[in-house]
């Protein structure tokens, strides 16, 4: 913004999920995702007009994550899947990931 307060978030978490996987033929399948994970998160607001003058909070617990995703054996060597990811966390976060894995 004009007076350049800068604000910084850091997420570290670590948890333990299950992924249940089903095949709808043709090399297609869907699969859920459910986990607990155990976070740590901060908010640093820094004023450099201020003399840079700082706030920091952080936020710590354990909350679920849930999340769903697609996958396809596109031939024998290549694999794609699309995945969501929703983490409750005190910033919630939610990840949408594409992945391709080739085997030599």
């Amino acid at each position: 913004n004009n007076n350049s307060t800068s604000l910084n978030y850091r997420s570290n978490s670590t948890g333990l999920a299950l992924k249940p996987k089903a095949d709808l033929g043709n090399g297609v399948n869907i699969n859920g995702l459910v986990g607990y994970a155990n976070y740590l998160q901060s908010e640093q607001t820094v004023y450099p007009n201020a003399g840079n003058s700082q706030s920091m909070f952080e936020y710590e617990g354990k909350d679920w994550f849930y999340g769903v995703g697609v996958g396809a054996k596109v031939s024998s060597n290549l694999d794609l899947s699309l995945n969501y990811k929703k983490y409750e966390m005190y910033y919630d976060a939610e990840v949408l990931s594409a992945s391709v894995r080739y085997i030599f």
